[in-house]
């Protein structure tokens, strides 16, 4: 299928759903009408995510061609229903066998919808989610908490988005502690076992993003190594702390052993978009001071453990107290993947303006940003900008949609059963396929089910398996403007010599 076609015509379901939202957040929502053996997967979200809603559609329906051919049954007719009273679902068909995948609106407490969805003797096979690790974390423990009630093979799947923690502290989380038995729930547990044994996380976590990040770093710095690095934290933010304990251990395991986790601790992450608020101006005064102190020792680099609009007023604050702003005597700048391809390319005048942020950076994306052969385009025409937005998160979809479909085509048990889902999806391998064609998944990689000269794309706790997929973006600021290097990392954590370079100032209006 024509990429440009198939973009465009997705786009316009997309319009469509945005004329009928208001209705969609008023109006209490009804299931089509089905038959009782139609299996169920929920994509959860709020009503608001229409955006990623159309990419997973999208992603769905790439994956469904590449899987099944062009010959498949896959139904989006109800993608954005006329009535806006219904649920939009995509409906898949093979061999007899049908599945819904349709977007549970979290327009009510998550209890409840879970227990609207879930129900025994039910169809429910999988719940997608956790594009935070907020939200993964609520929906985790309300899963764990509504299949206490249900038999092993009623028990859905748990997939993860784009949630990156590690552990959770859960007693510094926002509300993800809502039930009775929360006395009985450690104050730090890993995010993948609180629904242990079903949930599956198709992005990378943060111990992997930081080990990377951190050998490339530590390649930028050779021949000598750079010494243990800043570390900045906001209280308000307990998700940076796992962010900073991931790049901590990496640092340790990397470089020295005995390095001390002791970062500076900001109260508060709550400003507007490029206002720094006090505890911002007074860290980024008191942090310029020590860099010029232990900037004559060498390089200082800093790992920001902060969202992306706290991490740009830090960063500017900082900047404007350093005395200097020649890139490489400033310190250079790591953090997770909390920016974004878009950030620094397609919106860097607005949302990452070199004059006011000359630092050098890495960055982690969980798929290819930059991919041409999914329709990116670095220099598109002025009314076709939108032709450079990013693709690591279409294609993290199409990873999403890829393994669930070969899971769920794989059978086995009888109808609705949860269990036999959740067996095939640990079995998953996936092969590499390099050279592009029309027989290759757009997300590089191919999945089957135990398939033969294939690795394993889970380990045995749920989390994808190292070397399958990464990607690093190196930002260097040069005159006029900031080169953006898209790395691909191989096997053995390789980084590809063959890097794609990327100017922002070439989509700038």
């Amino acid at each position: 299928m024509n990429l440009v076609k198939t973009q465009k015509s997705l786009w316009g379901l997309l319009l469509l759903i945005l004329a009928g939202l208001g209705w969609i957040l008023l109006l209490p929502m009804r299931n089509h009408g089905k038959s009782q053996g139609d299996e169920v997967i929920l994509w959860l979200a709020p009503p608001t995510s229409v955006v990623s809603w159309q990419r997973f559609v999208q992603a769905m329906n790439d994956e469904a061609r590449f899987v099944f051919g062009k010959e498949v049954d896959l139904d989006l007719s109800q993608v954005a229903p006329v009535d806006s009273g219904l649920i939009p679902e995509v409906v898949l068909r093979n061999g007899g066998r049908v599945i819904r995948w349709r977007w549970a609106m979290q327009n009510v407490p998550l209890k409840d919808l879970l227990e609207r969805e879930i129900k025994p003797s039910g169809n429910v096979i999988g719940v997608i989610g956790g594009s935070t690790t907020e939200s993964a974390l609520q929906l985790a423990r309300a899963l764990e908490i509504r299949g206490r009630e249900l038999p092993d093979r009623e028990k859905p799947i748990l997939v993860f988005h784009t949630a990156t923690a590690d552990h959770i502290h859960l007693r510094l989380s926002h509300g993800a502690l809502d039930d009775s038995s929360q006395d009985n729930v450690p104050s730090r547990q890993k995010l993948v076992d609180i629904y242990a044994g079903r949930t599956f996380r198709f992005g990378f976590d943060n111990s992997r993003m930081a080990d990377l990040v951190t050998k490339y770093v530590l390649d930028l710095y050779q021949p000598s190594k750079p010494r243990q690095p800043f570390m900045v934290e906001w209280e308000d933010d307990p998700y940076g702390l796992d962010v900073l304990e991931a790049f901590h251990a990496a640092f340790q395991r990397q470089v020295n052993p005995g390095a001390n986790l002791n970062p500076v601790r900001i109260r508060s992450g709550v400003a507007a978009l490029e206002l720094p608020n006090r505890h911002e101006i007074k860290a980024s005064r008191e942090m310029a001071k020590e860099l010029e102190e232990s900037g004559k020792l060498g390089r200082p680099w800093i790992v920001l453990g902060g969202q992306s609009d706290p991490c740009r007023r830090f960063l500017a604050g900082l900047s404007r107290n350093l005395p200097t702003k020649k890139h490489k005597e400033l310190p250079l700048i790591a953090l997770g993947d909390t920016l974004g391809f878009n950030r620094v390319f397609l919106d860097q005048r607005h949302l990452w303006p070199a004059d006011d942020l000359p630092f050098e950076l890495v960055f982690f994306c969980h798929q290819d940003p930059a991919s041409v052969f999914d329709g990116f385009q670095p220099n598109p025409p002025p009314d076709q900008k939108w032709l450079a937005n990013s693709t690591d998160d279409l294609l993290l979809w199409r990873n999403i949609a890829g393994g669930l479909i070969v899971a769920w085509n794989q059978g086995g048990g009888s109808l609705g059963d949860a269990g036999q889902f959740r067996e095939n999806l640990s079995r998953l391998t996936v092969k590499d396929l390099k050279v592009p064609n029309e027989r290759i998944s757009g997300a590089g990689i191919t999945f089957a089910v135990n398939g033969e000269g294939g690795r394993r794309f889970f380990d045995d706790a749920g989390n994808r398996r190292p070397g399958t997929g990464e990607h690093l973006v190196h930002l260097e600021p040069i005159r006029n403007g900031v080169n953006l290097r898209v790395v691909e990392v191989g096997q053995g954590d390789t980084f590809s010599k063959r890097q794609r370079t990327f100017r922002p100032t070439e989509v700038a209006p």
